[in-house]
């Protein structure tokens, strides 16, 4: 049987879901969001802060700033028994004492848009970013080839590194223990 696979977005029926902004160091430097989303294992050496950007209702799951998975332990145990090496998972205290967290930085890229199947804007001349000409600005119906995906069970994709996908396999995994905070779209 073909494994499927689903991208994770923001919950939206959730409306009163905390939300976090990047982390912290020990000194309160603020350690830019983005090093967790980008496919590849992340070089911590700190202690980290999440600060509460908006207050709410804890949830289990969640994209915090630019995306970045924060997970309760639990999550993280259930995803890692599945995905093995292909996850970092990163102790964080979340601001007001909150502990029983992290990161889960997922290190593993995939190159996997099916071009023909996705509906997506590249970036042009006349966006003034000449750096990144050519390359995806906005993908707004994402699909991949399900051949390029194996043997993975979590991934980023390579060229549109924020979108964080699962398998079939997890999200069953998620869902049977009633994760909170993401929903899953199939890709």
């Amino acid at each position: 049987m073909n494994q499927r696979f689903y991208r994770v977005v923001v919950d939206a029926s959730i409306p009163d879901g905390w939300f976090l902004g990047e982390p912290l160091d020990e000194n309160g430097a603020t350690i830019d969001a983005r090093t967790f989303t980008e496919g590849h294992e992340a070089q911590v050496n700190k202690q980290m802060l999440l600060p509460l950007a908006e207050k709410g209702k804890r949830l289990s799951f969640l994209l915090a700033a630019f995306d970045m998975p924060v997970v309760e332990q639990s999550i993280g145990d259930i995803i890692q028994q599945i995905a093995g090496e292909d996850v970092q998972r990163i102790p964080v205290m979340i601001q007001d004492g909150v502990h029983g967290y992290e990161i889960l930085n997922v290190n593993r890229l995939v190159d996997c848009i099916d071009q023909t199947r996705s509906q997506f804007i590249l970036w042009t001349l006349e966006d003034h970013r000449p750096d990144l000409v050519g390359t995806y600005k906005v993908i707004r119906s994402l699909k991949i080839h399900m051949q390029e995906t194996r043997p993975a069970h979590i991934f980023r994709i390579k060229g549109y590194e924020v979108a964080l996908i699962i398998s079939e396999t997890v999200k069953a995994a998620l869902e049977s223990k009633g994760v909170q905070g993401v929903a899953f779209q199939p890709v």
